[in-house]
C-alpha cells in the first residue's frame, strides 16, 4: 500500500493554478454582491427579485436570469446562471435597464465596483453603446459615473462617462465578442471622480486602465444605485444582440489584491503542518 503526502497533491494542484490561472474570487461585499445563482435568483425575469426594478421604453426584452444550456451561446463565468438582457433586431426604444438601489444609507465617501460581462451577437457599424454600468443617486437620471463597452470609429472599445457627458474610450485593447471582462472602478464621491480598469476574465490580466474621470455633477452627491443597460439608442440599425452580467460586487472597502491567491496561500499555509496522509 503506498502512501503520498497530501502536501504533494495540494502543490499539484497549485501549480496546474499557476499555469492555468483562475478568475478571481470576489469576497463579499458590505453593501451588495450576487452571481445570480439559486435559490437567491429563480430563473426568469429579474425583476422583482432582490429589489431589481425596470426602466426604459423597451417593453419586450426583459432582464432574464439565465441558466447554462437555455440557448445562450456562452455558459455563466461563475455558477450556472447569469443576467441577460437583450436588444432585438428593430427594437426601437431606450434601455432595457436593471436598477437596483443597493444601499439605504448611501455611500458618501468611497465606493468600489467590480462586475463581469460581456456581449454576443450581431453589431452594426451604426451601433453605440453596448454595454453599460452606472452608479448614480436615482433609478431615473444619470448623476455620477458610467462605463463599459462602444463602438466607436468602427472599433469596440472600452469607455467612461466624463464630466462633459461625452463618452471617452481608454485603453489601447479592443474589445470582443463572447468574451468576459471584469471592471473594476474606484469611486472617490466627495471628490467627484473615479478610475476605471478592465481585466481579460478568464487570464485575469490587466488590459485597459483610465485616468481619473469626473463625474457628471457639479456638487458632492450620494450614490446609491446600480443601473445597467445594454444600449441607450434607438435600436433600428439591424443590431441582434444581447449583453451578459455576472459577479457584481459593491462595497465601502477596496478588492483585496489577489484575493483568490492568497485564500489559496492560506489553506496551503494550514494544511502543510498536518502532512495528512492518503492511502492508495
Amino acid at each position: 500500500m503506498k502512501k503520498i503526502p497530501l502536501i504533494f497533491g495540494l502543490a499539484s494542484v497549485l501549480m496546474v493554478a499557476s499555469i492555468y490561472g483562475a478568475p478571481v474570487v470576489l469576497p463579499e461585499a458590505n453593501l451588495f454582491s450576487t452571481s445570480f445563482e439559486e435559490p437567491d435568483y429563480l430563473p426568469g425575469t429579474v425583476y422583482g427579485q432582490n429589489g431589481w426594478t425596470r426602466s426604459g421604453t423597451t417593453v419586450d426584452t426583459p432582464g432574464m436570469v439565465i441558466e447554462d444550456g437555455t440557448g445562450a451561446p456562452l455558459s455563466a463565468p461563475d455558477g450556472t446562471q447569469m443576467l441577460q438582457l437583450s436588444n432585438p433586431n428593430g427594437q426601437y426604444g431606450t434601455g432595457p435597464y436593471a436598477n437596483l438601489k443597493f444601499t439605504e444609507e448611501a455611500a458618501t465617501d468611497r465606493l468600489y465596483f467590480s462586475a463581469v460581462t460581456a456581449f454576443s451577437g450581431s453589431i452594426t457599424a451604426n451601433t453605440g453603446l453596448i454595454s453599460r454600468f452606472y452608479l448614480n443617486n436615482t433609478s431615473d437620471n444619470f448623476y455620477g459615473a458610467a462605463f463599459g463597452i462602444h463602438q466607436q470609429g468602427g472599433e469596440l472599445r472600452f469607455f467612461y462617462l466624463n464630466a462633459k457627458n461625452e463618452y471617452v474610450s481608454f485603453g489601447e485593447a479592443l474589445a470582443e465578442a463572447d468574451t468576459f471582462y471584469r471592471f473594476e472602478a474606484d469611486l472617490d464621491i466627495t471628490g467627484l471622480s473615479y478610475v476605471v480598469r478592465v481585466y481579460d476574465y478568464e487570464e485575469n490580466t490587466l488590459i485597459a486602465s483610465t485616468d481619473k474621470g469626473f463625474f457628471r455633477a457639479s456638487k458632492a452627491i450620494d450614490i446609491n444605485y446600480l443601473r445597467i443597460t445594454n444600449s441607450s439608442n434607438y435600436n433600428t440599425n439591424g443590431d441582434n444582440y444581447v449583453t451578459y452580467y455576472d459577479q457584481i460586487w459593491i462595497s465601502t472597502l477596496p478588492i483585496p489584491e489577489g484575493s483568490t491567491t492568497a485564500l489559496l496561500s492560506s489553506t496551503l499555509l494550514l494544511l502543510i503542518p498536518v502532512r495528512r496522509l492518503f492511502s492508495i
